[in-house]
């Protein structure tokens, strides 16, 4: 796991390690939930995820899909992405496992 490189939001700081906490907490989450996090996540910290060539992998496609709908296809800022993971992470940790939905 890369370590989180705090934020001027703290209440996106605390999400972040609570998810990171997710899965030795019992936690379940669908991989559509991990790639919309990741998605968010990426977009929140003002990073970028670079399009995998042809062989760069079904991992690295989603992952990049994933960061592709926050970013471009749904347009959210870095303050909008934050709030939308500490949205997703709030719904998780209440038990809620259903799927995110755009």
């Amino acid at each position: 796991m890369v370590e989180h490189k705090k934020t001027d939001n703290p209440e996106f700081d605390a999400a972040v390690e609570e998810v990171n906490k997710f899965k030795e907490g019992g936690v379940q989450v669908s991989q559509k939930n991990q790639l919309r996090l990741y998605g968010c996540y990426k977009v929140g910290c003002g990073q970028t995820v670079e399009k995998p060539g042809m062989f760069g992998g079904f991992d690295r496609k989603y992952m990049y899909e994933a960061y592709k709908q926050v970013k471009e296809d749904e347009g959210k800022s870095a303050k909008e992405a934050q709030d939308a993971y500490i949205a997703l992470a709030n719904k998780l940790k209440s038990g809620d496992n259903s799927d995110w939905d755009a």
